[in-house]
């Protein structure tokens, strides 16, 4: 069942049983034993007959876990001002690697059907978030990062190593990093690292809209470093 959870998590929201069977290596009979349940149980739901995605509980118990949390918290008043004054998305992001999960998103309303909501995994390599976050942790994290496989999302995603560290050594220079069209076409996106009070990179905050916006001059640029700064120094950083 955490398998058949895991898959809709990171790769649905909605995906039929051959596609579960591919992603968890069960039989399709055993799914369909295990998903009988859980749709009495209203962890899974159906829809348009062969279908399947999260059910309201496990939604509702997600929605406990972020409302819970520490960072969520204080980073949210700094994520609506970003997104408000920019009339972009503005994304908080935590690790989960290979992936990064996004914990938080403020989305203003004419972006609605471009961004998804919070919950979601992406590869770390292909979000300007997730290179935020790679680029500030010690060397053996990406060393592992750099050795795990990837693949192309975009033609513009970077798979090849020489070129993913040569983009997180230039993410850790200036101090922040960019996506553009990485994962989705006509998205770009900016990020800059949250760290706590130990110094050590717990997060991202980032800026993402279509590609007509300019997200990398001075003025977006500052802004997004000073909330990040802020949300470092709520955290214990000095």
């Amino acid at each position: 069942m955490l398998d058949i959870l895991n898959a809709l998590g990171a790769h649905g929201p909605h995906l039929a049983l051959s596609e579960l069977a591919r992603l968890t290596g069960l039989s399709k009979a055993s799914l369909s034993r295990v998903l009988r349940v859980a749709e009495r149980r209203q962890y899974v739901h159906v829809m348009d007959g062969d279908k399947y995605t999260v059910g309201l509980p496990l939604l509702m118990l997600g929605y406990q876990v972020l409302a819970g949390s520490r960072l969520r918290a204080l980073a949210m008043p700094l994520l609506m001002r970003l997104s408000e004054g920019f009339d972009t998305a503005a994304n908080l992001v935590i690790p989960r690697w290979p992936h990064v999960l996004l914990l938080e998103r403020v989305i203003p309303p004419r972006l609605h059907a471009t961004f998804s909501p919070p919950g979601r995994l992406a590869p770390f390599y292909a979000t300007a978030t997730g290179k935020a976050l790679a680029a500030f942790q010690p060397p053996h994290i990406i060393d592992d990062l750099m050795n795990r496989p990837r693949v192309a999302l975009t033609e513009r995603t970077i798979t090849e190593a020489q070129k993913l560290r040569a983009a997180l050594g230039e993410a850790r220079q200036r101090g922040w990093a960019l996506d553009e069209g990485e994962l989705r076409v006509g998205v770009r996106c900016v990020a800059a690292p949250v760290r706590d009070g130990s110094g050590a990179v717990v997060a991202t905050m980032g800026l993402s809209s279509t590609g007509a916006e300019e997200l990398t001059d001075h003025v977006h640029i500052r802004s997004l470093l000073d909330a990040a700064n802020t949300l470092s120094g709520l955290l214990g950083y000095a």
